[in-house]
């Protein structure tokens, strides 16, 4: 379950990257993590695994309600406006990993995604605020 886990916070990067670059500068793209957070994520684990990091989950792990809050941040936050295509963590920019800011993955993703939907198109670096 973690492989697919970070394989979708990737993708969420990389669309991250290629929207801001796509879309019109007024709007603001932006992906956010919430850090670590006590969520229904565990429960595709084992439960031998859920039992065992149950105490440190509820005891150190984010509440959903408390991973929220960078979300409405990003989406409040006057003083990110035409900072397109970061990454924040609790409300700070943060560098984002190399294969997240892999211009030709992020097209190859998109392209996938376009052809899965039958049609669309998620813009291209050579498109990119012509």
């Amino acid at each position: 379950p973690l492989g697919h886990y970070c394989d979708s916070k990737l993708c969420n990067m990389l669309y991250t990257r290629s929207l801001s670059s796509f879309l019109d500068e007024r709007v603001t793209v932006a992906a956010v993590t919430p850090g670590m957070v006590n969520s229904g994520l565990f429960r595709s684990f084992p439960t031998w695994y859920r039992l065992l990091t149950w105490p440190v989950r509820a005891l150190y792990l984010r509440t959903p309600a408390e991973a929220a809050e960078g979300v409405v941040w990003a989406l409040t936050a006057e003083t990110i406006v035409g900072e397109s295509g970061n990454y924040y963590a609790d409300g700070v920019a943060v560098e984002p990993s190399a294969a997240a800011q892999d211009d030709e993955l992020a097209e190859r993703l998109c392209m996938a995604t376009t052809q899965l939907l039958q049609g669309g198109n998620c813009g291209s670096a050579s498109e990119a605020k012509e």
